[in-house]
């Protein structure tokens, strides 16, 4: 029994002293898990460093997109309805991370501004429509806008400048318009003309147009 307690006694002084000599390989150990942290730590402040130029450098490309779409924006309402004063205003919002934007219309003469959602007239909404359109298409690198019986809520009193503008930005981003329309008016502002009879499509050009880069 001596024996056995003698025999314990040796197991555990040297399970101890294996503890020990494991002492320094732990230490290496630790510092090179210290040392790691530290990287881990200079990496997330590099990355919220990034995150933070990233978000001003995206809020400033909003910013720059915004102020380009308001101008073509306000071209084309001052252009197209003349006998008014309108503008438009647009707010980007930020909501949780995803950006939003608002857009007012402001009668600038009588001194009032409504969102677009409350009340806005067709024919003002003709206008943005077909700007907002063919603004996302030409960020998107397309160049292609298809259109099935639109435009047809313009009043007959914008419809001329409607068309002009409409002619003036096809030529100026090498843009392309195909429409179907049964309304004979919008048939005139065309450059090439499809007529669909019986499955039969025949083509005619418009020779008072200059140029073919729109169809209708």
């Amino acid at each position: 029994m001596i024996q056995n307690t003698i025999d314990s006694l040796e197991y555990t002084i040297k399970s101890c002293e294996s503890l020990f000599n494991k002492e320094e390989m732990i230490k290496g150990n630790l510092i090179a898990l210290q040392n790691e942290l530290k990287e881990k730590e200079n990496y997330l402040q590099f990355l919220k460093g990034a995150k933070e130029k990233y978000t001003l450098v995206v809020n400033e490309l909003y910013e720059e997109s915004i102020v380009a779409l308001k101008d073509t924006l306000n071209t084309a309402l001052k252009y197209i309805i003349f006998d008014k004063n309108y503008s438009i205003n647009i707010i980007l919002e930020d909501k949780k991370g995803s950006k939003s934007l608002s857009f007012l219309l402001i009668d600038e003469d009588n001194g009032f501004e409504v969102d677009l959602k409350d009340g806005v007239g067709q024919g003002v909404r003709t206008i943005i429509s077909f700007v907002l359109k063919t603004y996302y298409l030409l960020n998107q690198n397309s160049k292609v806008l298809f259109l099935d019986e639109k435009y047809s809520a313009l009043s007959s009193h914008y419809i001329p400048r409607f068309y002009e503008f409409m002619k003036k930005f096809c030529d100026e981003n090498d843009f392309i318009i195909v429409m179907i329309s049964h309304i004979d008016s919008q048939i005139e502002y065309a450059d090439k003309i499809y007529y669909l009879n019986d499955g039969v499509i025949t083509e005619e050009n418009n020779l008072t147009k200059n140029t073919d880069n729109s169809t209708i």
